[in-house]
Order: structure tokens, then sequence, then C-alpha cells
């Protein structure tokens, strides 16, 4: 009968954690300096009480949420590096192991060096707690639950990115964007729809609070301010859920990845057509955004704004088909262009020209509670 394959390799995680003990090191040495910063900036002496003392723990939220964030790319990146060249992937792929036991050995360790300082800043801050008779386990525990949740998200998702590229910078730069994409393409399209669409006010709309809250950086360190970050238990509990979801599908990519991928910017071919236009219609909004205050366009006008945003996204439709293509020959490929730019056009001018009735419409007069001018 033949022996079940073993959900991970213990040879793989030690192996992982003697290779990549600087980016362990470091990251313990950044959450030790985080707790003795606590001990040396407050003021001990004189009686602290428990309330307090979380107060001075979630002070250090916004640095810690950052820290968290840049080593959970860096151990991603080392961990799964080998995916980003051609024969680093054919040696592990040769090994006595599936594609499953691979995945979970090297998703494991990282995320051991991830949890780890974690922990250990949890321990120095019961000792501490301890010490100056202000402890308070049960907020601390609450405090490890936040952190752990949002490392496994942050974690989860750079390893997910990792598989969906094969070069290393691409990695990196696609985690950053991911990060911020959300509430970037929110600031973005209220940008577009205040210049195209006249009466538009952007304001402080629910739809932005909840890009706030599905951009986890932004909203820890908003919420470091307020006593959400102890209460808004589904927000946390939803980050790790999405953390473990990212792993499942982290794991179905890494089984179907072809190796000889590795060198690609995006290793799976069929997302080529979004990656394409993904970068063409976020180049002619954010490049265009910058265009037009250059040249101080008014909104009043249609023609000049529009050709603006559309010379910007053609600098991003070009660079996106020169990562895939690997090749400065691009200009042959201005066909897909010209059916973005006409889309583009198009959907400007429904906007322009109100076609949704959004400048006419009346609200019920029972309903409004201010006018203003």
């Amino acid at each position: 009968m033949q022996s079940k394959a073993p959900l991970f390799s213990k040879a793989i995680i030690y192996k992982n954690l003697q290779r990549f003990w600087p980016i362990f090191a470091a990251y313990t040495l950044f959450v030790s300096i985080l707790s003795l910063g606590m001990v040396m900036n407050t003021n001990y002496e004189r009686l602290i009480l428990p309330g307090e003392f979380m107060n001075y723990v979630y002070s250090s939220t916004t640095t810690l949420s950052v820290v968290i964030a840049l080593f959970s790319i860096a151990i991603a990146v080392g961990v799964f590096a080998y995916m980003h060249n051609t024969v680093p992937t054919a040696m592990v792929n040769a090994l006595p192991y599936k594609r499953q036991t691979m995945f979970f050995s090297n998703y494991l360790s990282g995320l051991l060096m991830i949890l780890i300082p974690l922990l250990l800043f949890f321990l120095i801050l019961i000792g501490i707690g301890l010490n100056y008779n202000c402890l308070d386990i049960l907020g601390l525990s609450k405090w490890l639950f936040i952190f752990s949740s949002l490392s496994v998200l942050l974690y989860s998702a750079a390893v997910t990115i990792g598989m969906l590229t094969g070069n290393i910078i691409a990695h990196i730069v696609f985690f950053g964007i991911a990060n911020f994409f959300l509430i970037g393409i929110e600031a973005l399209s209220q940008f577009f729809l205040g210049f195209f669409l006249y009466g538009y006010s952007a304001g402080l709309a629910r739809s932005e609070m909840l890009m706030i809250k599905a951009t986890p950086i932004v909203h820890t360190s908003l919420a470091a301010h307020t006593a959400s970050i102890q209460t808004d238990w589904i927000v946390w509990l939803s980050y790790f859920l999405l953390g473990v979801l990212l792993t499942w599908l982290a794991l179905k990519l890494y089984k179907n990845r072809k190796m000889e991928n590795a060198g690609d910017v995006i290793a799976i071919r069929k997302l080529n057509p979004i990656f394409k236009y993904g970068i063409t219609f976020c180049t002619s909004l954010a490049l265009g955004m910058i265009l037009i205050g250059v040249f101080n366009i008014q909104s009043n006008s249609f023609l000049l704004p529009v050709l603006l945003l559309l010379f910007a996204g053609m600098v991003g439709y070009f660079i996106a088909e020169m990562l895939l293509r690997k090749s400065y020959r691009v200009i042959g490929t201005y066909k897909g262009f010209i059916i973005y730019a006409l889309l583009f056009t198009l959907v400007s001018m429904s906007f322009y020209s109100d076609w949704y009735g959004y400048a006419n419409r009346l609200p019920d007069a029972n309903k409004v509670q201010a006018v203003a001018f």
C-alpha cells in the first residue's frame, strides 16, 4: 500500500530557517526595539492602570503594521525565490516531494518567521505588565489575535502574489500595489468622476470607508487612534479568514504552475490580458491626473483631458506589452489600445454628457437636510 504524502517536511522547514535567519533575526530585532521603546518612553514610576497600559501597547500599531508588511514580503520572496528562476525550479521539482508538501513546507517556515517574533513581543508585554502591576491579559490576548490575523493575511497575500509572477522585482512591486490597490482605485475614480460628471462630490462615502477596511495596513493604522481596533472583531476575523482563503488559492496556483514560466512577469498566461489592460487603465487615471494638473486643465472641457488620459494610457499599454513580451518591439500591438481608447472615450463621454441623469436628479424634498452653494 502506497504511503500518504506528508503535509510538510521538517527538513525543508529547518533548511529555510537556517538559510533565512538574517531576515528572521532582523524582524525579531525590530519587534524587540518596539518593546524596549515602550519601556523607555513610559513613566512606570506612577501607578498605571491596565487600560492605560493597553493604550501604550496600541500606540505602536502604525509602526508595527508597516514592519509586518515589509517582512511579510521579504520572507515570502525568500522562501519562494526558487520559483523565479528555471534552474532552481527544476531542481526543487526533482526532489522526492509532491508539490503540496513543498508548498506547505515553504509556507509554514515563512509563517513561523512571521509569528514567532510577534509571540515574543506578546511575552515581553506580559512581563512588563506583571513587573509594573498593570497586566491586562485579556487585552493582550486580543492584541495578539489582531496582529496575528494581520500577519497571516499579509504573508498569505505575499505568497499568493508570488504564485502569479515569475519575477522577484515584480513580486515585490505587485505586493506593494495590491496593499493599496482598492483605496487607490477609489481615489482615482473619484478624481475621474469629479472631473467629468457635473455636480459630483466625493465626500466620505460608505464605499470609501469600505475601501479603507479593505486596505489592512491603512485600516489598522487608523484604528490605532480609536477604540475600534479593540471592538471591530468582524474585520479582524475577516482578515484571518481571508488569509486562510488566500493560502488555499496559493496552493491551487502552485500545483498548476508551469515551471517554464519562471522569469515571466506574469507566470499564468491567461492573466496577461488582465495585467495589460489593468496597467493601461490605472496609468490612464494616475498619470493622466498628473498631466491634467501640470497643464491646469479645467473641468469644463472634454477633448483635451480625454486626449491626455489616453496618452497616459498609451504609455502604460506599451510598457505592459514590453514587460509581457520581453522586447521593445511592441508597436505592432497597437490594435488592442485602439479598442481600449474607443471604449474609454465612450465611457468618458457618457459621464460628461450625463447619460445617467446624475446632474439633473432632484432628491425628495422631505429627505433634504441641508443645501450648500
